[in-house]
């Protein structure tokens, strides 16, 4: 039949091939940035522990003042085998012994301190007033210092600043809340510091 014929369905033309338009996401909340976590806050650390081992107690209770004051925490021991038992529980940053103790002496103590795992390398101040403490300068000691009796208290706390980092802000006063008196009897001061000269009395020639 002719394409003329009435009732015959007149092709379409192709339609123009259009570009496909890229898909859309959808909308959703607008997402931040986290910003980077910082450390994980924790327990603030405490102070450095020095353990001092002592057979005076009247001087042990000065140098244990002094430290606790500055707001280092402080274990005490009146001997070498209390001392030892108290490196072993207390694990102190720092050891002050005296050499002249019941029991174990300081040299008896250090070489028990460097024998165990647990102690091998805790620093050690030997503070002494021995006759011969020069002759005990001169040993093999497995010592961080050897300090001599008497010693000003700057002196020493300069000597364990330079081990121990500076107690936290606020560690002095915490120390201090449980001790009493407040104050150390003078002569305990005395004991660790030499005495301030006399004033000279007024009118006095």
């Amino acid at each position: 039949a002719p394409d003329d014929a009435p009732g015959a369905a007149a092709a379409c033309p192709p339609l123009p091939r259009q570009a496909t338009p890229p898909v859309q996401p959808a909308a959703g909340p607008a997402v931040q940035e986290a910003e980077p976590a910082g450390p994980a806050a924790g327990p603030a650390a405490g102070p450095p522990r020095v353990l001092v081992v002592e057979d005076d107690p009247d001087y042990r209770a000065a140098v244990a003042y002094l430290l606790a004051d500055t707001g280092y925490e402080v274990e005490e021991a009146p001997d070498g085998s209390a001392g030892l038992e108290a490196a072993l529980r207390a694990a102190p940053a720092l050891m002050i012994i005296d050499f002249d103790m019941p029991g174990l002496n300081g040299y008896e103590l250090l070489q028990e301190l460097r024998a165990r795992d647990e102690t091998r390398k805790v620093p050690v101040f030997m503070l002494t007033g021995h006759p011969r403490r020069r002759h005990l300068r001169e040993m093999p000691l497995d010592l961080s210092m050897f300090l001599e009796k008497p010693i000003a208290n700057d002196r020493l706390l300069e000597a364990v600043a330079r081990l121990l980092p500076a107690p936290p802000a606020g560690a002095a006063e915490r120390a201090a809340e449980p001790r009493e008196p407040m104050s150390p009897p003078p002569a305990l001061v005395a004991a660790v510091q030499p005495a301030a000269p006399a004033r000279a009395r007024p009118g006095a020639p």
